[in-house]
Parts: structure tokens; sequence; C-alpha cells
């Protein structure tokens, strides 16, 4: 073998080493290119997830905000139902004037089955005050109210 072909098998061996070394280079490079691409899907995803969170939290920051402003109004309006219980002594009242107390129930009660029916998908909802008409008796001595009893004693529609 003379100078020119071991020069020759030389160059081969360090050809094919190049061509090897950039095969496997360029194998390498698509393959962080592809991982790359992923992983900035994956970035993209999880920051659309953030921003999506992040306004849920805004959300629900709000409606707590608005539920306890809520909680609050009812709770005074639960104070000021408690004191007018403690300053009025209801039986005392009903036995000394059972019409008015009597009137002002059956009042009440019709319009909280008012409100229940509109609550649950019954009538529609139509303010019903539980206030009572002072109005005097009919001439022929009816109520314009129904008594408990009288309301008791019809059937459920």
């Amino acid at each position: 073998m003379n100078i020119t072909g071991i020069f020759a098998v030389v160059l081969v061996v360090v050809g094919g080493m190049f061509y090897w070394y950039f095969d496997h280079s360029q194998k390498i490079i698509h393959q962080l290119e592809a991982d790359r691409a992923k992983l900035e899907i994956a970035v993209q995803s999880q920051r659309d997830a953030i921003s999506a969170l992040q306004l849920h939290a805004k959300d629900q920051a709000t409606q707590v905000t608005e539920l306890q402003t809520n909680l609050n109004t009812a709770n005074s309006y639960r104070d000021i139902l408690e004191k007018k219980l403690r300053d009025h002594d209801l039986t005392a009242l009903a036995r000394a004037k059972p019409k008015l107390i009597e009137d002002r129930m059956n009042a009440a009660t019709a319009a909280v089955w008012t409100d229940l029916e509109a609550i649950t998908g019954g009538k529609t909802a139509t303010t019903v005050e539980p206030t009572v008409k002072t109005t005097t008796p009919a001439a022929n001595g009816t109520s314009h109210y129904k008594s408990l009893n009288d309301v008791n004693a019809q059937p459920l529609q």
C-alpha cells in the first residue's frame, strides 16, 4: 500500500466521521427544535390557564364581596326584626286584639306563599306587602280577609 492509498483510506474515514457527525448533529438539532416547539406550546397554554384563573379569582372576589354585603344587609334586617320582637309582646297583643293580629298574619303568610311560588317556578312574582287594610268590616259584618280556619280548610291546588 502506498501513501496515496493510505491517504485515501484516511480521507474516507475522516469523511465518514464528518458525515456521521453532521448527520448526528442534524438529528439532535431537529429533536431540540421539536422539543422547543412543544415547550412553547406548553408555556402558552400555561399562560392562558393562569389568565383564566386570575379572571376567575377576580369574579369570585366580586361575588364574595357581593355576598358579604347581602349577608350584612340580612343580618341588619334580622337585628331590626329581633328588636321589634323584643319590644312587642305578640302574645299579649294577640290576646288583646286577635282580629288585628290574625289579619296581619294572614296577609304576611299570603306574601310568603306568593314569594315561595315565584321562587320555585310557580306563579310569576308579584309584590305583596304584608300589610293589612285598616278598613272597617263590610256592612254585613264579614271581613275582607279569610280567617285562619277558612284558609286551612281549603284544599291545596
